[in-house]
């Protein structure tokens, strides 16, 4: 299958020949779901460049460091003969290490279920007037809401002028 490589930095994109990635044939990449939160992709091992790709990269790390941004995209060719994106990546500079021909470095899962994953557990703590502006009064629409009830004997003889009831009941009766 032909396969193309390509590294994106600060909109330029540069593609790389297939000897520029040492290690594709080691690298596997599954995809997890744990829970309904969404798939997880993972990498067995990190990715090891060569030639012009550890030259672009480590210029890339030494002129900004761990705040360097790079993505890996990689590219099938379809039946009518064009490139389809099949996979894209940002590698993650804090993972870098390299010898004198061989840059090693991890891919970052910025997935919308890795994110949600890693912060699960944080709990936020905003405190209404200070660092959430309280600018006005809060109305609510309510239903309003009858608060009284009415009881009624079904037995005896009642007196409307004065609203008495006179119930009479045997000793050994019991009311129901």
């Amino acid at each position: 299958m032909v396969t193309k490589f390509t590294l994106t930095s600060g909109g330029i994109e540069t593609a790389l020949d297939s000897q520029s990635l040492k290690n594709w044939g080691d690298v596997m990449c599954s995809y997890s779901r744990s829970d309904y939160g969404g798939i997880v992709r993972k990498f067995t091992s990190a990715f090891e460049f060569t030639l012009d790709a550890y030259d672009y990269l480590m210029a890339l790390y030494l002129e900004k460091g761990f705040k360097a941004e790079c993505v890996l995209a990689i590219y099938t060719i379809n039946d009518d003969w064009s490139f389809t994106k099949q996979f894209e990546c940002p590698l993650d500079f804090s993972t870098i290490k390299w010898t004198d021909t061989v840059l090693s470095i991890s891919s970052v899962d910025n997935s919308l279920a890795a994110l949600i994953k890693a912060n699960k557990s944080t709990k936020y703590e905003l405190e209404v007037g200070t660092d959430i502006v309280a600018d006005g009064t809060f109305h609510f629409d309510r239903l309003l809401m009858q608060e009284s009830a009415t009881y009624e004997f079904t037995q005896g003889e009642s007196n409307e002028e004065n609203g008495s009831i006179r119930v009479t009941v045997d000793a050994d009766e019991e009311i129901v």
